[in-house]
């Protein structure tokens, strides 16, 4: 008996022996497929263009969309155009805005009553319905203010679209398919070559609740690349919504503005516009590997969070007050979250790209919606959009410098993340950089 259970100790034992050294292979093997693939992280607050960027990698450097592809986001988009107009009913209401038109009043009043996860269809009448509704005066004058309201920056291009998406033949353009939003619910990696290198890029949600899973992505990151809208100078999101880090760095953030009150920021160096776009270039042949994503995806119901109108006070610019509820400037808070990735522990060897995206957007914005309103600090003219880059380039320069013992350099690059040629050219211009940085990190250089 003793020699049986002597005998089956010795199998459990020599198994045990045998599992062990498959998972030290494997963890080995992991880490050898870690070296070889240049890993970039790509951050931001919510709406600041991290997935479309994503889809412009899948564009120029993958297989792109074919045809079934495309079909597919036809729901989302549907689903956006509803989301749309239900936002701008729903602020028509709260901003006391009268219709031109009373059908478009009954219109707008029925779809301010809408679920938040609004259809994925679009009947032929409600087409008609949308179509007026979108050329209503009192919903123009509403779009107008759209920075008291949390709107979709795709809302103007898909409403004025709307005889071309409701065809019964639609097939979305990949400008339709950029445009589209979903917010991203948990992490999602792309996997692609170029130069012979293993690419990665690690997409992960930016609203508040997804945040919390970045943790996991840090490990192996070759550089950051963190967007940040300039358009949302001029738009709020409630205080409850910022977590207790992005606070303390939104405080820290307001004793630098009042020691450098009176000093200009400094105009970054390695610095790249949107308008310069090469053409004729040599494409370098790319091959899209794989993806992979922790998450099934499907049609938002959260998308985006509905009016919270914004009434600003002269002692407290940029915040805005519903009730009780206090609201903070956008891009403050994008800053400070901005300020609390690149100086955190985790991150304080790693490259950082910075992405001041939606140009386009701002462009139109700043010729109505004043920069000095929400930053009196600015002092340079109005309705103009170059200034008004770079100042708040600066604003991100002094939150990367707050750091005086890092040697790393802030690249920076202003863009259009729809703009398939303009990601081309930035995407071309940034390249060297992380491969660089990929080297160095592996004492390969």
């Amino acid at each position: 008996m003793a020699s049986m259970s002597s005998c089956f100790a010795g199998s459990v034992s020599s198994e045990a022996k045998l599992i062990s050294k498959e998972i030290e292979r494997k963890l080995k093997e992991a880490k050898r497929e870690a070296k070889s693939q240049v890993k970039l992280l790509v951050l931001g607050a919510a709406e600041s263009g991290k997935s479309t960027f994503i889809k412009q990698m899948r564009i120029i450097h993958g297989t792109g969309y074919n045809s079934e592809e495309l079909a597919s986001h036809i729901p989302l988009i549907y689903q956006n155009i509803n989301v749309s107009v239900k936002v701008l009913a729903t602020a028509m209401l709260d901003l006391g805005i009268p219709y031109e038109h009373e059908r478009n009043k009954l219109f707008g009043d029925e779809c301010s009553e809408l679920p938040r996860d609004c259809e994925s269809t679009l009947t032929t009448e409600r087409v008609l319905s949308i179509m007026l509704f979108w050329k209503d005066e009192g919903v123009q004058e509403c779009y107008l203010r759209r920075n008291e309201f949390h709107l979709l920056d795709s809302a103007a291009y898909y409403l004025s679209s709307l005889n071309r998406i409701s065809s019964p033949t639609y097939l979305p353009t990949l400008q339709d398919v950029l445009r589209s939003r979903s917010p991203t619910l948990g992490i999602t990696e792309y996997l692609f070559t170029i130069d012979s290198f293993m690419f990665g890029i690690v997409d992960v949600g930016g609203q508040k609740t997804e945040r919390r899973k970045w943790i996991h992505c840090f490990e192996n990151i070759t550089s950051i690349i963190f967007l940040a809208a300039l358009s949302e100078y001029d738009q709020s999101i409630p205080e409850e919504e910022i977590n207790q880090d992005v606070r303390n760095a939104m405080q820290s953030q307001s004793s630098i503005h009042r020691r450098n009150n009176n000093q200009k920021p400094k105009r970054m160096v390695r610095t790249q516009s949107s308008q310069h776009v090469p053409t004729g270039k040599k494409k370098i042949k790319r091959q899209f590997s794989s993806v992979h994503q922790t998450s099934s995806p499907k049609l938002p119901n959260d998308l985006p969070p509905f009016p919270v109108i914004r009434h600003d006070s002269e002692d407290d610019v940029g915040k805005g007050v519903k009730g009780k509820s206090e609201t903070i400037n956008r891009q403050r808070e994008s800053n400070a979250l901005f300020k609390t990735i690149v100086n955190g522990q985790w991150f304080k060897q790693t490259s950082v790209i910075l992405f001041l995206n939606k140009t386009d957007v701002l462009e139109e914005k700043i010729q109505h919606s004043h920069l000095v309103d929400y930053f009196p600090e600015y002092d340079g003219p109005k309705q103009d959009a170059t200034s008004a880059q770079f100042f708040i380039l600066g604003k991100y320069q002094e939150s990367f410098e707050d750091n005086k013992k890092s040697k790393r350099t802030l690249y920076s690059h202003f863009t259009c993340a729809t703009d398939t040629e303009n990601i081309k050219f930035v995407f071309k211009a940034i390249k060297d950089i992380i491969l660089q940085s990929y080297l160095s990190n592996y004492n390969l250089i």
